[in-house]
Protein backbone atom coordinates (compact mmCIF):
# COMPACT_ATOMS: atom_id res chain seq x y z
CA UNK A 1 0.00 0.00 0.00
CA UNK A 2 2.69 2.60 -1.05
CA UNK A 3 1.71 6.27 -0.60
CA UNK A 4 2.96 6.82 -4.53
CA UNK A 5 3.50 4.59 -7.45
CA UNK A 6 4.59 5.59 -10.12
CA UNK A 7 5.31 3.27 -13.49
CA UNK A 8 7.37 4.31 -16.12
CA UNK A 9 7.86 2.75 -20.05
CA UNK A 10 8.49 4.29 -23.53
CA UNK A 11 5.98 1.92 -24.31
CA UNK A 12 2.32 2.82 -23.75
CA UNK A 13 0.23 0.27 -24.48
CA UNK A 14 2.86 -1.72 -21.34
CA UNK A 15 1.14 1.45 -19.55
CA UNK A 16 -1.70 0.66 -20.31
CA UNK A 17 -1.66 -2.95 -19.36
CA UNK A 18 0.36 -2.28 -16.05
CA UNK A 19 -2.41 0.14 -15.04
CA UNK A 20 -5.14 -2.41 -15.57
CA UNK A 21 -3.14 -4.56 -14.11
CA UNK A 22 -2.72 -2.32 -10.81
CA UNK A 23 -6.27 -1.82 -11.11
CA UNK A 24 -7.06 -5.07 -9.77
CA UNK A 25 -5.25 -5.19 -6.58
CA UNK A 26 -7.08 -1.37 -6.02
CA UNK A 27 -4.22 0.66 -6.48
CA UNK A 28 -3.99 4.44 -8.32
CA UNK A 29 -0.79 3.92 -10.17
CA UNK A 30 0.74 7.65 -11.88
CA UNK A 31 2.03 6.34 -15.31
CA UNK A 32 4.44 8.11 -17.12
CA UNK A 33 5.82 7.98 -20.90
CA UNK A 34 8.86 8.59 -20.96
CA UNK A 35 11.56 8.60 -24.17
CA UNK A 36 13.91 5.98 -25.31
CA UNK A 37 16.32 9.13 -25.72
CA UNK A 38 15.68 10.57 -21.98
CA UNK A 39 19.00 10.55 -20.28
CA UNK A 40 17.63 11.72 -16.85
CA UNK A 41 14.28 10.18 -15.26
CA UNK A 42 11.98 13.02 -14.53
CA UNK A 43 11.68 12.67 -10.90
CA UNK A 44 13.52 14.76 -7.91
CA UNK A 45 16.68 13.90 -6.42
CA UNK A 46 16.47 11.26 -3.23
CA UNK A 47 12.25 11.00 -4.30
CA UNK A 48 11.13 7.31 -4.13
CA UNK A 49 12.10 4.92 -1.49
CA UNK A 50 11.54 1.35 -3.84
CA UNK A 51 12.67 1.01 -7.30
CA UNK A 52 11.74 -2.35 -9.62
CA UNK A 53 13.40 -2.64 -12.58
CA UNK A 54 12.89 -5.55 -14.74
CA UNK A 55 13.69 -6.64 -18.07
CA UNK A 56 14.80 -3.26 -18.96
CA UNK A 57 18.60 -2.42 -18.41
CA UNK A 58 20.03 -5.50 -20.87
CA UNK A 59 18.20 -3.78 -23.59
CA UNK A 60 19.53 0.02 -23.17
CA UNK A 61 22.84 1.38 -24.95
CA UNK A 62 24.01 2.89 -21.30
CA UNK A 63 23.44 0.35 -18.37
CA UNK A 64 25.44 2.01 -15.90
CA UNK A 65 23.54 5.90 -17.29
CA UNK A 66 20.25 4.22 -16.29
CA UNK A 67 21.50 2.49 -13.37
CA UNK A 68 22.81 6.18 -11.99
CA UNK A 69 19.80 7.71 -12.73
CA UNK A 70 18.43 4.90 -10.18
CA UNK A 71 20.71 5.95 -7.50
CA UNK A 72 20.05 9.66 -7.82
CA UNK A 73 15.80 9.04 -7.32
CA UNK A 74 16.15 6.60 -4.71
CA UNK A 75 16.51 7.77 -0.85
CA UNK A 76 19.82 6.85 1.01
CA UNK A 77 17.82 4.25 3.01
CA UNK A 78 15.98 3.06 0.32
CA UNK A 79 16.43 -0.05 -2.12
CA UNK A 80 16.12 -1.30 -5.69
CA UNK A 81 15.37 -4.73 -7.05
CA UNK A 82 16.14 -5.30 -10.84
CA UNK A 83 16.07 -8.19 -13.09
CA UNK A 84 18.73 -8.86 -16.54
CA UNK A 85 19.39 -11.54 -18.31
CA UNK A 86 21.92 -14.11 -17.23
CA UNK A 87 25.09 -15.30 -18.85
CA UNK A 88 25.74 -18.55 -16.97
CA UNK A 89 21.95 -19.64 -18.25
CA UNK A 90 21.30 -22.78 -20.24
CA UNK A 91 19.47 -20.32 -22.78
CA UNK A 92 22.90 -18.83 -23.62
CA UNK A 93 25.34 -21.76 -23.28
CA UNK A 94 23.14 -24.04 -25.51
CA UNK A 95 20.22 -22.20 -26.94
CA UNK A 96 22.11 -19.39 -28.47
CA UNK A 97 25.48 -21.04 -28.54
CA UNK A 98 24.74 -24.52 -30.07
CA UNK A 99 20.83 -25.33 -30.89
CA UNK A 100 20.82 -21.76 -33.01
CA UNK A 101 23.92 -21.62 -34.62
CA UNK A 102 23.66 -25.22 -35.49
CA UNK A 103 20.33 -24.74 -37.30
CA UNK A 104 21.63 -21.86 -39.18
CA UNK A 105 24.05 -22.66 -42.48
CA UNK A 106 26.21 -19.83 -41.44
CA UNK A 107 26.04 -20.58 -37.71
CA UNK A 108 29.77 -21.21 -37.30
CA UNK A 109 30.22 -17.53 -37.92
CA UNK A 110 27.71 -16.07 -35.91
CA UNK A 111 28.56 -14.91 -32.56
CA UNK A 112 27.15 -16.41 -29.30
CA UNK A 113 25.86 -12.71 -28.51
CA UNK A 114 24.49 -11.96 -32.18
CA UNK A 115 22.48 -15.55 -31.21
CA UNK A 116 21.60 -14.72 -28.08
CA UNK A 117 20.18 -11.22 -28.90
CA UNK A 118 18.10 -12.75 -31.73
CA UNK A 119 16.36 -15.16 -29.49
CA UNK A 120 15.17 -13.16 -26.82
CA UNK A 121 13.01 -10.12 -27.83
CA UNK A 122 12.45 -10.40 -31.03
CA UNK A 123 15.29 -10.88 -34.20
CA UNK A 124 14.85 -7.55 -34.59
CA UNK A 125 15.52 -6.55 -30.94
CA UNK A 126 19.26 -3.95 -31.51
CA UNK A 127 20.41 -4.61 -27.95
CA UNK A 128 19.97 -8.25 -26.00
CA UNK A 129 22.65 -8.24 -23.31
CA UNK A 130 23.43 -11.23 -20.90
CA UNK A 131 25.90 -10.28 -17.56
CA UNK A 132 28.04 -12.43 -14.99
CA UNK A 133 27.02 -11.63 -12.03
CA UNK A 134 30.31 -10.00 -11.50
CA UNK A 135 29.52 -7.82 -14.51
CA UNK A 136 26.49 -6.54 -13.02
CA UNK A 137 27.98 -6.19 -9.42
CA UNK A 138 30.89 -3.66 -11.12
CA UNK A 139 28.32 -1.97 -13.39
CA UNK A 140 26.01 -1.44 -9.83
CA UNK A 141 29.20 -0.29 -7.94
CA UNK A 142 30.13 2.46 -10.76
CA UNK A 143 26.47 3.51 -10.23
CA UNK A 144 27.31 4.00 -6.21
CA UNK A 145 25.24 0.48 -5.02
CA UNK A 146 25.92 -2.18 -2.99
CA UNK A 147 25.08 -5.29 -5.38
CA UNK A 148 23.92 -9.14 -3.58
CA UNK A 149 22.90 -11.93 -6.57
CA UNK A 150 19.52 -12.83 -5.13
CA UNK A 151 19.02 -15.71 -7.40
CA UNK A 152 17.92 -16.71 -11.17
CA UNK A 153 14.61 -18.17 -12.76
CA UNK A 154 14.87 -21.27 -15.17
CA UNK A 155 12.21 -20.82 -17.60
CA UNK A 156 10.12 -23.58 -19.04
CA UNK A 157 11.94 -23.26 -22.52
CA UNK A 158 15.20 -24.14 -20.81
CA UNK A 159 13.89 -26.95 -19.22
CA UNK A 160 12.24 -28.29 -22.86
CA UNK A 161 15.42 -28.17 -24.32
CA UNK A 162 17.46 -29.50 -21.54
CA UNK A 163 18.11 -32.75 -22.93
CA UNK A 164 19.86 -31.32 -25.86
CA UNK A 165 22.67 -30.51 -23.89
CA UNK A 166 24.26 -33.83 -24.66
CA UNK A 167 24.19 -33.09 -28.37
CA UNK A 168 25.93 -30.09 -27.62
CA UNK A 169 28.58 -31.31 -25.40
CA UNK A 170 29.15 -33.87 -28.53
CA UNK A 171 29.29 -30.97 -31.11
CA UNK A 172 33.13 -30.63 -32.16
CA UNK A 173 32.17 -26.88 -33.29
CA UNK A 174 31.24 -25.98 -29.48
CA UNK A 175 33.82 -23.73 -27.77
CA UNK A 176 35.11 -25.14 -24.27
CA UNK A 177 33.28 -22.57 -22.72
CA UNK A 178 30.24 -23.72 -23.38
CA UNK A 179 30.60 -26.86 -23.30
CA UNK A 180 32.52 -26.77 -19.33
CA UNK A 181 28.92 -25.42 -18.63
CA UNK A 182 26.70 -28.14 -19.74
CA UNK A 183 29.35 -30.25 -18.35
CA UNK A 184 29.15 -29.09 -15.43
CA UNK A 185 25.71 -28.71 -14.43
CA UNK A 186 24.66 -29.77 -11.08
CA UNK A 187 20.75 -30.69 -10.40
CA UNK A 188 18.44 -30.29 -7.30
CA UNK A 189 16.38 -32.99 -6.36
CA UNK A 190 13.40 -31.32 -8.61
CA UNK A 191 15.92 -31.29 -11.58
CA UNK A 192 16.70 -28.10 -11.79
CA UNK A 193 19.82 -27.78 -13.37
CA UNK A 194 22.46 -25.23 -11.25
CA UNK A 195 25.60 -23.73 -12.01
CA UNK A 196 27.47 -23.37 -9.13
CA UNK A 197 24.83 -22.08 -5.83
CA UNK A 198 22.73 -20.64 -8.27
CA UNK A 199 19.77 -22.01 -10.27
CA UNK A 200 21.42 -21.96 -14.46
CA UNK A 201 18.17 -20.11 -15.83
CA UNK A 202 18.19 -16.78 -17.74
CA UNK A 203 16.71 -14.51 -15.51
CA UNK A 204 18.65 -13.10 -12.66
CA UNK A 205 17.74 -11.25 -10.16
CA UNK A 206 19.79 -8.69 -7.99
CA UNK A 207 18.76 -6.18 -4.69
CA UNK A 208 20.60 -2.57 -5.29
CA UNK A 209 21.21 -0.58 -1.99
CA UNK A 210 22.92 3.03 -2.12
CA UNK A 211 26.55 3.13 -0.80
Amino acid sequence: RPASLIGMDVSAASLREAEERLALHGAQPEMVRISESMARLPLPDASVDYIHCSGVLHHVPDPVGVLKEFRRVLRPDGQGRIMVYNYDSIWLHLHAAHILRSARSNGRHETVREAFRRSTDTEDCPISEAWTPAQVSAMAAEAGFACRHLGNAVSVHELVILPKRFDGILNPDLEDEHRRFLLGLTFDRRGLPYWGDKAAGIDACYLLEPR
